[in-house]
C-alpha cells in the first residue's frame, strides 16, 4: 500500500496560514492523503517572520510541530539552480534530503525558473496550482 503524499510547504505559506489562521491558505493543511514535512530551519523562519509581524507564534509553532513531520535531513543541491538566496537554497535542500514528493511555495520571484521541473525527485510547485488540484472550491 502507497502512503501519503509527501509534501514540504515552503516557510512562506506557513507564515501566511499563522497570519490569517483562517485564510485561504488553512485550508491545505486539512488536504487528504498528505503528510506534510517541515525542518527546524523553516519553523524558526517562520516564527520569525510571525513575530516581525506583532503576532506571537509560540502556539502556531507548536501545532505545526504536532501536524508535521519534522525532519533534519538535507541533501546538497545539483550546481547551476537559479536560486540565489541561502534561505531557498536550505529549503528545497531539505525537502529534496526528506525525500519529499513536492516542495510547495508562492515565492515566484525565487523559485518561478523551477515550477514544474523536479530536482532529485521532488516537484517544485506552486501553491495556487496545489491549490487547485488538492482542495475542493469554497460555496460561499
Amino acid at each position: 500500500m502507497i502512503g501519503p503524499k509527501r509534501i514540504f510547504l515552503d516557510a512562506n505559506i506557513l507564515v501566511a496560514i499563522g497570519f490569517r489562521p483562517n485564510g485561504e491558505y488553512r485550508r491545505l493543511l486539512d488536504v487528504d492523503d498528505v503528510r506534510y514535512v517541515t525542518s527546524e530551519h523553516i519553523l524558526s523562519e517562520v516564527a520569525e517572520n510571525l513575530a516581525d509581524l506583532g503576532l506571537a507564534p509560540a502556539t502556531f509553532i507548536e501545532t505545526l510541530r504536532q501536524s508535521m513531520e519534522v525532519t533534519d535531513q538535507v541533501m546538497k543541491l545539483p550546481s547551476g539552480l537559479p536560486l540565489s538566496d541561502d534561505e531557498d537554497r536550505q529549503a528545497l535542500a531539505e525537502a529534496i534530503g526528506a525525500r519529499c514528493e513536492e516542495f510547495v511555495t508562492f515565492n515566484s520571484r525565487d523559485f518561478s525558473a523551477l515550477y514544474g521541473q523536479r530536482i532529485y525527485g521532488v516537484l517544485i510547485r506552486h501553491s495556487a496550482e496545489f491549490a487547485r488540484l488538492h482542495l475542493v472550491p469554497n460555496e460561499e
